[in-house]
């Protein structure tokens, strides 16, 4: 089961990741998830841009974020 997953996001330049975020986003199905994340790394790029690089794990995720993220399973030799 997937349990992480990387991002980008719009910052300012005093932005500092929490420990923790959530995240709320609506799936294709329509469902809305809310879940919780721990932030496992950040990258701020040099150019001195706004996009910050977020490498994080997902906390229990909910039912239907598992039964959506299914349908991609990586299957090895294929």
């Amino acid at each position: 089961m997937l349990s992480s997953l990387t991002t980008f996001i719009d910052t300012d330049d005093t932005f500092v990741p929490q420990k923790n975020v959530r995240l709320n986003f609506d799936l294709p199905t329509g469902e809305t998830v809310d879940m919780i994340s721990e932030v496992r790394w950040f990258i701020r790029p040099s150019s001195g841009g706004k996009t910050l690089m977020l490498g994080l794990y997902i906390i229990d995720p909910p039912s239907a974020y598992k039964a959506w993220i299914k349908k991609f399973k990586y299957t090895q030799g294929t």
